[in-house]
């Protein structure tokens, strides 16, 4: 099995034994049935244990991550279900020692001297082990509870019968609980999507990094430990698989970004003084031309501390909570170094200032310059702040001042867009030759690296179209016609540029007054 073969019967068994351990989940948290809990936990156990054993490419990342990952899982639910195996055991055996009790020799009362039979007291519902009856078979369900009722209501002894041992209530449910107390600190926290985390952070090699960054970051003064973790969330950990190599054309912020980010870390003792790299960089340019994906670049290719920030990681609905969270941010950068941290689309945090604004947004953005770029900052810092956005002439000035390189990323030119073309159509059957890719790079002026996809991607549908329904069903993939130059020509028709040429000259203009004037 070759190419996305084997990670996707990977990922396929990763899938169902997801499925099963989020219900295994709910039923040991919400419902506390363990009976339940335990069996779709073993059937997760088999379906990791079918992926773990799968031979892993080393060199695809995709899949050796998955592949640790699933080991951690692995280990973690087997341990859950010993833990919950000795729970069932120790209070199963609680109610049998209580009536295995040798009752203590008394006289047995005669009818004149005690005419009123003794009842025996028996355990109470809630201290009896709960069996999963209900999600089995209701029938197997009425038989019990009106088995369970019957016994309850049984009262005379024989005249010559020795009472049984009373079984006090809060005996029993204490001594439960106490168990159940115990085992809840030994329950391990599983990683899975989409379920929301009731636990302390889990000690597993995956979150080592992170864990080791919080534990760090605990005695920095004036520092709220709560912001600490909530910053040290937006960290990557698990670099995306993307480099400087699969992004075609921007040479220039390819360049600018190994200066300051790649060359550094490799010659620390030769970047100092004035070729100490610079501590902002603004990429800025029309949407859809990869300025997130050479973030990703970077993150991917950089030996430093990536911090993923957005709008909502730093704003709060509490009066003076994202100044802190800002001032939070930079020590938690300071620390970590070296450090870069992304701020995408940055216009929404720096827009200039104005009467009209709202004064915790002013705050904010005070904050955030006197970290960058303040009194308290330290010129042998390495902390890279790396900005994007589609609309530079909306910064304040003091922002810019913060971000000396300010790279424009333009639209790609003729032949990064036949690159572009290629690219995209390199895994799929098409019959179209140089020439033809030649004339769609020259009809294609002005479209975004977005436009192209969605472009090649309109027409690879040409062939499907041409199909009745009844026929899809039944063709093999492998028959379906190649696509053909016929098809870019009818996608052309009704994918278009989203970048209007008016637009394009304010870039140009606010390039040439304020950037690296390479437009």
């Amino acid at each position: 099995m070759d190419g996305e073969q084997p990670y996707k019967i990977q990922n396929d068994y990763h899938q169902r034994a997801v499925g099963f351990l989020r219900q295994a989940l709910e039923f040991d948290e919400q419902s506390n049935n363990k009976e339940m809990a335990i069996l779709l936990y073993k059937q997760g156990i088999r379906e990791l244990e079918k992926a773990v054993n799968l031979n892993v490419d080393p060199k695809d990342n995709r899949a050796v991550d998955l592949h640790t990952k699933m080991r951690k899982n692995l280990a973690m639910a087997r341990e859950r279900v010993h833990v919950l195996q000795d729970l069932l055991r120790k209070e199963n055996a609680i109610p049998a020692k209580a009536q295995a009790v040798p009752p203590k020799p008394r006289h047995i009362p005669t009818k004149a001297q005690h005419p009123t039979p003794h009842k025996i007291y028996s355990p109470p519902p809630s201290a009896l082990p709960k069996f999963c009856y209900r999600a089995l078979s209701p029938a197997i369900a009425s038989s019990s509870s009106s088995s369970s009722s019957s016994s309850s209501n049984r009262v005379a002894l024989k005249p010559k019968q020795a009472p049984t041992h009373v079984i006090e209530r809060k005996e029993v449910s204490s001594k439960l609980n106490d168990n159940a107390a115990a085992a809840q600190n030994k329950r391990p926290v599983l990683k899975l999507p989409n379920v929301e985390k009731k636990e302390l952070p889990s000690k597993s090699d995956d979150d080592a990094a992170a864990v080791q960054n919080k534990q760090s970051l605990l005695n920095l003064p004036n520092v709220e430990k709560q912001l600490i973790s909530y910053i040290l969330d937006e960290v990557i950990v698990n670099k995306p698989n993307v480099k400087f190599t699969d992004i075609g054309g921007q040479e220039r912020a390819k360049r600018a970004l190994e200066e300051a980010v790649i060359l550094p870390v490799l010659r620390p003792e030769m970047f100092t003084g004035l070729r100490a790299p610079v501590r902002g960089i603004l990429l800025f340019g029309p949407p859809g031309n990869g300025k997130t994906m050479l973030a990703k670049a970077v993150a991917s290719e950089a030996k430093a501390r990536f911090f993923n920030i957005t709008a909502s990681s730093l704003t709060s609905k509490y009066v003076g909570e994202g100044e802190k969270l800002v001032r939070t941010l930079f020590a938690a950068a300071r620390e970590l170094q070296p450090s870069i941290i992304f701020i995408d689309e940055v216009d929404s945090l720096l827009t200039e200032r104005k009467e009209s604004e709202h004064d915790a947004m002013r705050r904010l953005k005070t904050e955030f310059f006197i970290q960058f770029d303040g009194v308290q900052t330290n010129s042998d810092d390495r902390i890279l702040v790396l900005a994007a956005t589609n609309r530079p002439f909306e910064l304040d000035d003091a922002a810019l001042r913060r971000f000396p390189r300010r790279i424009y990323i333009q639209l790609p030119d003729s032949r990064t867009r036949k690159h572009l073309l290629k690219h995209l159509l390199s895994k799929q059957e098409h019959s179209l030759t140089s020439s033809d890719f030649e004339w769609i790079a020259n009809e294609t002026h002005n479209y975004s690296g977005s436009d192209l996809t969605a472009l090649a991607k309109d027409a690879a549908m040409g062939p499907v179209r041409e199909l009745r329904v009844d026929q899809l069903k039944e063709l093999s993939v492998s028959r379906i016609r190649p696509i053909s130059r016929q098809d870019f020509i009818q996608a052309l028709r009704k994918i278009r540029p989203s970048v209007s040429p008016s637009t394009l000259e304010k870039y140009i203009r606010w390039d040439r007054e304020f950037g690296d004037g390479s437009s």
